[in-house]
């Protein structure tokens, strides 16, 4: 039998249970022991008069056991949250997608945003990745996907290509472009400016990441790596002529040493994502793209496992830009474990609970292939949106079979630390800290199944000690309601298309940011779901049996009332400043768009003056929310937008669809 004496794990555990008990002016009395016959990750709980006896399968379930004990206490006082029995997490990995800007020769997919350039420093400190690890690790995520196009050259020697290695961390002071493919993230004018921000050998950059890979290790947190193809970034000055062509077998043979070197030299790795594009697919088939990615990370895999047969070690292959029966074809013989990964609600998880885009692949695929649904939320950046009963019902919703995990995050800005604010008090807050209870939801969600108001309230104290938690809660659930329910109406699946925080969308011929203008909302089609209807079709007169844009628009001004009709209190502390004005300017965005879905549809049926009125009523709330929006946060350039984004810059924009009401040629 062994113990729990020498775990970091545990002790991290331990040391939030006492913090807890301190705060609450209590004791607790325990014991806790290692049960190798439990399921992983689960403990198992015996209430014995005033005291817990506890069996853990293993480090994880015991620190689950310990971070559980010290969230009742602080809910509650006391122990009585804990549920006695087994308790065994609800989905077995629950993770975080964070695209890794880690230098301007190795760029995410999301590097020309000013976000990205932001965080490539800390990419590159070890107390963020610290801190970054803590709080995953209290709100019960445990694996971190990193995602970078070609992270190779900054992370590890390869024996067979020595020279394909970058020392120092650079960054450029000339902005990343690029296409919304990733090409040409990294150009000849950015490399004739870099500037070194940190000196590090490439050893000491495997040394580094080591350390951090460790760390999450420690918190129980696996660590995978992502990548795109076919990047070549970082490797322009190598000497080895390699190029970005999926028949070049110079290039094939890097990537396979590459990525074997890569998982021998972090042997705490616990696999590698791919990808059939964005690069691979211009010139070849999709049937040779998925060959190549078995010659290529397939066989590096099977190479690493030929060395050490017992290593616990996943490819997982994106089903992104390829059909099923292709990854079945070429990773027939794959002597590995495969997985899946599907984009199940596109880059909107808020707006439906119940997505059917990975529908056809998990139909489809093997009994007993395990799937990675991945979760992205672009609609909200600067509004830290969270519907505790929708996500509560999409969590449970979750497709339970063969289901490996999932994990939740952006492209469109990283999920790291966050400099939109314009207070200098909050500069380089974690990601996670401005958007608390959405993250802290969907862990606890994703290892529960479920949370209780008290539970909820003890997470309203944290983000906001000095707010009523009740009232927060409420206000919180109403206004991210009606700010969520327009992607019903008017629905684009990819974040490039429809960024709703800021009614804008990338025009991709000219590649500039254009507003969204009453025209767009006169076309653009439903949530594609049997039984809800667009603008078009409601005009049209359908929808009298299911949510039509009408409906839509009547609940988002139900919920707007609702959650401003809850008035907070003032308070000094800026981000508790920041909250209770983001909660209060995002119902004026909802009723924005509930006015302009009503004038959409008035204009089509030829009532020209009403829809003026409604248009021009919702251009007022639009000035409310921009001018809100302006002075607590700074304009940004989003990467996936190609430009700078702040609301303020359509308010001529707006003011011009009362104008396309009035037009009486429509």
């Amino acid at each position: 039998m062994k113990d729990f004496a020498q775990s970091p794990a545990v002790a991290f555990g331990r040391a939030q249970l006492d913090k807890a008990c301190r705060a609450a002016q209590t004791a607790v009395e325990y014991t806790l022991a290692w049960d190798e016959d439990l399921p992983k990750q689960s403990y198992d709980l015996v209430k014995e008069g005033g005291c817990l006896r506890i069996r853990a399968a293993d480090e994880e379930g015991a620190l689950h056991a310990l971070l559980d004990m010290a969230d009742s206490v602080e809910a509650r006082g006391d122990l009585s949250a804990l549920r006695e029995g087994l308790n065994i997490p609800f989905i077995k990995n629950r993770g975080i997608k964070l695209n890794a800007p880690l230098d301007a020769r190795a760029p995410s997919y999301t590097d020309c945003g000013d976000s990205a350039q932001e965080n490539i420093a800390f990419m590159w400190d070890e107390s963020f990745w610290q801190g970054y690890l803590d709080r995953m690790a209290l709100q019960r995520y445990n694996a971190l996907t990193l995602w970078n196009l070609c992270p190779f050259p900054v992370m590890v020697r390869v024996p067979e290509y020595p020279d394909a290695a970058l020392d120092d961390v650079m960054i450029s002071s000339f902005m990343a472009g690029g296409t919304s493919r990733a090409l040409h993230f990294y150009t000849p004018e950015m490399k004739e400016n870099l500037v070194r921000i940190r000196r590090m050998t490439i050893d000491e950059k495997t040394a580094f990441w080591r350390r951090v890979f460790q760390y999450a290790a420690d918190r129980c947190i696996k660590v995978y790596l992502f990548t795109w193809n076919l990047y070549l970034y970082g490797l322009e000055d190598s000497g080895y002529a390699l190029t970005e062509r999926a028949d070049d077998l110079e290039t094939q043979r890097y990537i396979r040493c590459s990525t074997a070197a890569l998982l021998r030299a972090f042997p705490t790795l616990a696999g590698i994502g791919v990808t059939a594009g964005e690069n691979l697919c211009v010139e070849w088939t999709e049937e040779q793209d998925m060959h190549w990615l078995r010659d290529t990370y397939g066989r590096a895999v099977e190479d690493v496992l030929k060395d050490d047969p017992d290593r616990d070690l996943a490819l997982i292959c994106r089903t992104h830009q390829t059909t099923l029966p292709l990854v079945k074809e070429a990773f027939a013989d794959f002597r590995g474990r495969l997985e899946l990964s599907s984009k199940y609600a596109m880059a909107h998880m808020t707006a439906l609970e119940k997505p059917h885009f990975s529908d056809e692949l998990l139909a489809a695929k093997s009994p007993g292939t395990g799937v990675w649904l991945t979760l992205r939320q672009d609609e909200f950046y600067l509004f830290p949106w969270a519907d505790d009963v929708f996500l509560a019902s999409f969590m449970r919703q979750l497709p339970q079979t063969d289901l490996r995990g999932f994990y939740l995050g952006s492209d469109g800005i990283i999920w790291g630390v966050e400099n939109q604010s314009r207070n200098p008090e909050v500069r380089n807050r974690y990601w996670f800290d401005k958007h608390f209870y959405f993250f802290a939801l969907i862990g606890r969600l994703g290892y529960r199944g479920e949370v209780d108001d008290d539970e909820k309230r003890m997470l309203m104290r944290r983000l906001a000690p000095g707010l009523p938690p009740d009232a927060l809660l409420e206000k919180y659930r109403h206004a991210s309601h009606a700010a969520r329910l327009i992607s019903l109406a008017h629905w684009k699946p990819y974040d490039f298309q429809w960024y709703p925080e800021g009614c804008c969308y990338l025009n991709e011929p000219d590649t500039t940011t254009v507003f969204d203008d009453l025209n767009n909302f006169l076309r653009c089609g439903a949530y594609p779901v049997k039984g809800i209807y667009s603008v078009s079709e409601t005009a049209s007169g359908c929808g009298e049996d299911g949510i039509n844009a009408l409906t839509v628009a009547d609940e988002i001004l139900k919920q707007a009332d609702l959650a401003d009709r809850i008035t907070l209190p003032d308070v000094t502390a800026y981000d508790e400043r920041e909250l209770k004005a983001d909660l209060e300017r995002i119902t004026s965005l909802a009723r924005y768009y509930a006015h302009k879905v009503r004038a959409a549809v008035l204009l089509l049926q030829g009532k020209h003056e009403e829809a003026a009125r409604y248009m021009a009523e919702a251009a007022e709330y639009w000035k409310h929310y921009s001018a809100e929006t302006a002075r607590w946060y700074r304009a940004q350039r989003l990467s996936r937008l190609r430009g700078v984004v702040s609301p303020d810059m359509w308010d001529t924009r707006v003011e011009r669809d009362v104008l396309i009401c009035e037009d009486r040629r429509l």
